[in-house]
């Protein structure tokens, strides 16, 4: 769930009794009450990690002081019943305006730094093989250009002459290579716009039943 407020006093005791574990991280911006949230049947799931990242929109070289609005939760979960198979499950909310070309390249900026902090937050859990789920309010309409200005992103990121070096390796969690959109309808729809901006990603090189 993104844009979620009264975590605590309200969503989190009320999932609990219907059998609900989760976690929640409230958004930068100081007057926003609202964040991202991120939700598990305990008896499906346990939870093994979690991590969030606020997105770093400018820098002010003045002051050294930076503009965050944004978030994401992540989790690693882990299937009950003995598997050791695990999902690294994100939720994020992207900056907004989707009508806007020009909000684009921060909302492709945004999702970079998710992808760079996920890899580091795989890495450091021993986690490189779980699968991605990637889910929130993109604000987004072109999720394919979106994955294109990543994939460049990523190609740029290696360093080196020596590729199997460390240093040469991508920056970015390698699921910018291979994440699948689940269609479905228009989510946003109002007087001004009937567009779809919310979205759910998965790795292609992954098997997943959904029920």
């Amino acid at each position: 769930l993104v844009e979620l407020d009264d975590y605590r006093n309200f969503f989190q005791p009320r999932l609990a009794a219907l059998g609900y574990d989760g976690v929640w991280h409230k958004r930068p911006r100081e007057s926003s009450l609202d964040g991202c949230g991120v939700f598990w049947k305990r008896d499906m799931f346990s939870l093994v990690a979690s991590d969030t990242i606020d997105f770093v929109d400018s820098h002010c070289t003045e002051t050294g002081s930076t503009i965050k609005d944004r978030s994401a939760a992540i989790t690693l979960l882990q299937f009950a019943g003995g598997e050791r198979e695990q999902i690294i499950f994100v939720s994020t909310h992207l900056a907004r305006n989707p009508e806007d070309p020009a909000q684009d390249r921060l909302r492709t900026r945004q999702v970079a730094q998710l992808l760079f902090k996920l890899e580091k937050f795989a890495t450091h859990h021993g986690a490189s093989s779980a699968t991605v789920i990637l889910t929130g309010d993109l604000n987004a309409t072109k999720f394919t250009q979106m994955r294109v200005f990543l994939a460049a992103i990523s190609a740029l990121s290696r360093t080196g002459s020596d590729q199997s070096s460390k240093a040469a390796k991508s920056l970015l969690h390698p699921a910018v290579w291979g994440l699948r959109d689940v269609p479905s309808r228009a989510t946003s729809v109002t007087e001004a716009r009937h567009v779809r901006i919310d979205a759910m990603f998965y790795q292609v090189h992954h098997t997943l039943q959904l029920r």
